[in-house]
Parts: structure tokens; C-alpha cells; sequence
């Protein structure tokens, strides 16, 4: 009887707790909460449509939006048939680490929305050009999309000791497309003219760069139909020849190459979540 007496006794309690702090909305929350219905993600052929649809509404709703630009670089490797490239070898890893600790390409500012609504929506409506996507993932309504810009060629070959082994390929989509879409890349004259520090050591003579497996990553508000972020990368095969000089004559013409990933991030404020 007493255990029954207490147990009515702590939830009169926690009822009056709620009324008392139904001041600071904390009822009114989890009533909305509870109220919320759970959306159903869009289908595959859906989603090009709702990001767009998503973009618009936050291009007006937003406040203000912020752009996030890094890159990162893989490890190099470095060929070589005319002369000795082994203490380049050595050093590329610890050459690329030291160069990255700078940040080259990053980049950070505020955009608003009113006044570049018709770049942003250039550059970002971009999901009309995917190759494919993955399937959709929702959180309370929080939506994860994301959209390939590459196929995948997939192949079976027989080894010599008779096992099947696959092989798959990235088939990126037209560059020009990927440029359209990601931006387009600097001037190759500007990007040599950057290594005129280095042209009594070394001489880069030409670059040329491959698309790999771009990707666009979208999070948004089923239930306010806003989008909230948007990411792209930007991922290319750089192949470089060089020819050292001077006190790095010995190491002739070679070959670098390495793999680049540009991370341009879009993050949008809107009012009511503004500080």
C-alpha cells in the first residue's frame, strides 16, 4: 500500500515539474515531438528532385550561408628512367606532409543567400548529372543523400591457377561535366607558374589531371523540406613530369603522381537556428 502511496506520490511530482517548466516550452517540445510524424524517404529516381526542390527552399529561408573549402593529398609515388629518383622516394611522403601542414586551398567565408542565390544555385544544383546513387538514410526526418558522379565497371577473369577474381573500375563522367558541376579547376599556367620558387631544383614541365570517384553528399529536413549541408568531393589522379636541375640534376626526368580530394563544403543557417 505505501509502495502504491509513493509511486502516485513521484508521478503527481513529475507532473507538476512539466507544468512548471512548460514555460520554457518543455512540454510543448515533446508534445510536437511526439505529434511529429516520420517521413518516408524519397526513391532513387525521387532524389535528384527533392535536392533541388531542398536548395530552393533553403536558398530563400537561409540567413546566411558558409563555405568550407580543403583539400587533402595521398601519398605520392615517383617513377623514373633516366636518372636516380630513390632519395625522391624517400622524401615525397615526408615533402607532402609538410606542404599540407600549410593548408594550401583552404578557405572559409560567409555568403548570403539573397545575394548569390543565382551562383549557388549554379554551382550546387548538380544532382540532374549523377550517375547513380546510394540508398537514401533517415534519422527522425533528418535525410542522408548522396549522389555518385562515376560508374563502376565490374570484371571477372580467370587467374593462372584457375580462381575467379574480380576487378572493378571507376568510369568517372565527362570531365567537362564534373567541371560543371564541382568547378571548374585553376589555369594550368597559373598552377606552374606556382613552382617558380623551385626552378633551380626542379622544373615541372606539364600536369595532367584524372577524375576518379566524385561524390555530392546532401543532409536534409523531411520535414521542413530545407536543406541543411551539402558537401562535394572532388577526388583526381594528378600525374606530373618534372626534370631535376642543379644540385638535383642526378635525378633526370621523372614522374609524380599522387591523388587529390577537394572538400567544398555548404552549410545554411537559417533564422530561428541563428545565435
Amino acid at each position: 500500500m505505501k509502495k502504491r502511496f509513493f509511486t502516485a506520490m513521484a508521478l503527481m511530482l513529475c507532473a507538476a515539474l512539466l507544468l512548471c517548466c512548460s514555460s520554457c516550452e518543455v512540454l510543448k517540445n515533446i508534445l510536437q515531438a511526439r505529434e511529429r510524424e516520420i517521413l518516408d524517404a524519397p526513391d532513387a529516381p525521387q532524389m535528384a528532385d527533392f535536392y533541388n526542390e531542398a536548395l530552393a527552399n533553403a536558398l530563400r529561408e537561409a540567413s546566411e550561408v558558409k563555405e568550407t573549402v580543403s583539400y587533402s593529398v595521398g601519398k605520392p609515388s615517383v617513377s623514373s628512367e633516366t636518372g636516380d629518383a630513390d632519395i625522391l622516394k624517400k622524401a615525397a611522403d615526408t615533402l607532402k606532409k609538410m606542404t599540407m601542414q600549410a593548408g594550401p586551398g583552404r578557405g572559409e567565408r560567409e555568403l548570403q543567400p539573397a545575394d548569390t542565390a543565382d551562383t549557388l544555385l549554379k554551382n550546387l544544383k548538380t544532382a540532374d548529372y549523377c550517375t547513380g546513387v546510394t540508398q537514401p538514410v533517415t534519422v527522425d526526418n533528418i535525410l542522408f543523400m548522396e549522389f555518385r558522379f562515376y560508374e563502376e565497371e565490374t570484371k571477372t577473369e580467370t587467374e593462372e591457377n584457375g580462381n575467379e577474381k574480380e576487378t572493378v573500375t571507376l568510369l568517372p563522367v565527362d570531365a567537362a561535366m564534373v567541371d560543371a558541376c564541382f568547378g571548374a579547376p585553376a589555369a594550368k599556367e597559373e598552377v606552374l607558374a606556382g613552382f617558380d620558387g623551385l626552378k633551380d631544383y626542379l622544373q615541372v614541365k606539364d600536369y595532367t589531371v584524372e577524375y576518379k570517384d566524385c561524390r555530392m553528399k546532401t543532409v536534409s529536413d523531411l520535414y521542413s523540406d530545407l536543406l541543411e549541408s551539402v558537401t562535394f568531393e572532388k577526388k583526381m589522379a594528378v600525374t606530373a613530369q618534372a626534370t631535376g636541375v642543379g644540385a638535383l640534376a642526378r635525378l633526370g626526368d621523372f614522374t609524380v603522381t599522387f591523388d587529390v580530394t577537394k572538400t567544398t563544403a555548404y552549410t545554411f543557417t537559417f533564422p530561428e537556428n541563428a545565435e
